[in-house]
């Protein structure tokens, strides 16, 4: 298949030793191998990629996977078992207005209906169409004592693991998932999304391709948190939330989170958003809704760009710091590091790449815009090439809390979305 990471039927497992690894206990986490993908119903919900932290006695877990048709996404209201919590609850525990908090709103076109790629259009026709893959976590506790779930065993300690919870929903291809854990803190994911499946590339380095290296155009990092003190929350079977071990007297099955992962947000900005007074369609990031988050104007201006091969144009937005979006760059491959800060909290550190979006082209020196410069061919007098190939960019903010609105600082995570 040309280094595709192939078609399966696999699950995200964990396993847990408390004898030096003389022994193992191995729990199903994803459950979905047995499931189907909603774009392309015969294909299977593959779990394709894992990641794990551990802080303390809490465990977090996360995976890609083809399956995105349950679970439970924090944009929606949650009504796939008998155990219902309101988001609208949720918020009011929490202490957040969801009309300028960012926590538990949508603010990103988060939802939306899976996609898929057809590869046979790309040169792999053994690899065909692939479904979108989409963000899943799941939430372990290492807990003291007997479990009180099991019968004629006594154990000394156990781990209770979570029902997962899905935390996109396949509009874009889900890849390189990176996940990090602060005790007292909390837990952060970084991830790149890409509009239009996961690129091939070449293969020209070592390796076979497929490794999220290239992608397409409008490929974003996206960022999600959870509080530590939030990550024990149990839902009970009237939506409300209750203590881990009050539930695990009463109930044998995998609890499930009440307060969930936040819902992501945008780190780069790459997605465009359009003038002409759509401002960017559904994209209410786009919109001045934007400014009740303590996010910048993203459409202050506007300015016609050529993007069709016969001259047509298109009216693209301009932010208020005088930044047009073109739209033509990738951001790609992130890496995280959360470090505790002073006085409580956590440091977050996101390295990614991001495309110039230029290519190879050849312009004659003291043009002002790329757009409408002179070509030239390479090697005359006063011609010059536009950068081409990556920039590497880093990210450092506050992990952030259920309440972005509370803190607009420089160094606070709202004000470094969208960079």
């Amino acid at each position: 298949m040309g280094g595709f990471g192939g078609h399966g039927k696999r699950d995200a497992f964990a396993a847990v030793s408390f004898d030096d690894g003389n022994t193992w206990k191995t729990t199903n986490l994803s459950d979905s191998a047995v499931e189907f993908s909603t774009a392309i119903p015969s294909y299977p919900g593959d779990v394709i990629s894992t990641a794990l932290a551990v802080a303390g006695n809490h465990i977090a877990v996360a995976w890609a996977s083809r399956y995105c048709s349950s679970g439970a996404p924090a944009y929606t209201a949650d009504t796939d078992s008998t155990y219902i919590r309101d988001l609208a609850d949720v918020a009011t525990d929490l202490g957040i207005d969801p009309a300028h908090d960012l926590y538990l709103t949508d603010l990103f076109g988060v939802a939306g209906s899976q996609g898929l790629v057809d590869y046979s259009a790309q040169g792999y026709p053994t690899v065909g169409e692939v479904p979108f893959a989409c963000l899943w976590s799941a939430r372990g506790v290492l807990k003291l004592g007997d479990d009180p779930r099991t019968v004629g065993t006594t154990e000394t300690s156990y781990v209770v693991w979570y029902k997962p919870e899905r935390l996109t929903s396949g509009v874009r291809d889900v890849a390189r998932v990176e996940i990090a854990f602060v005790g007292g803190a909390g837990v952060a994911l970084v991830w790149q999304e890409d509009p239009e499946g996961l690129l091939p590339g070449q293969g020209e380095g070592p390796g076979e391709g497929w490794s999220g290296a290239t992608a397409n155009s409008q490929t974003d990092i996206w960022y999600s948190f959870l509080p530590d003190a939030n990550f024990e929350s149990v839902v009970d079977s009237a939506g409300d939330p209750q203590d881990l071990d009050t539930y695990l007297a009463s109930d044998s099955n995998k609890p499930k989170p009440y307060v969930p992962f936040a819902v992501p947000m945008r780190l780069t900005n790459n997605a465009r958003c359009l003038g002409g007074g759509s401002g960017g369609g559904t994209r209410p990031y786009c919109t001045a809704t934007a400014l009740d988050y303590g996010l910048k104007n993203q459409c202050a201006d506007t300015v016609d760009i050529p993007t069709g091969q016969n001259s047509e144009t298109t009216q693209i937005c301009v932010s208020e710091d005088g930044m047009p979006n073109v739209a033509n760059v990738a951001a790609t491959r992130p890496r995280l590091s959360l470090q505790p800060k002073s006085g409580g909290g956590a440091w977050a550190t996101v390295v990614a790449e991001e495309s110039k979006g230029l290519g190879s082209f050849f312009f004659k020196t003291g043009e002002t815009l790329v757009e409408t410069a002179m070509p030239c061919t390479e090697g005359d007098a006063d011609c010059e090439v536009a950068d081409e190939g990556k920039n590497v960019l880093y990210y450092s903010f506050e992990m952030g809390s259920p309440s972005t609105d509370s803190d607009l600082s420089s160094t606070g995570l709202v004000k470094n979305l969208l960079a």
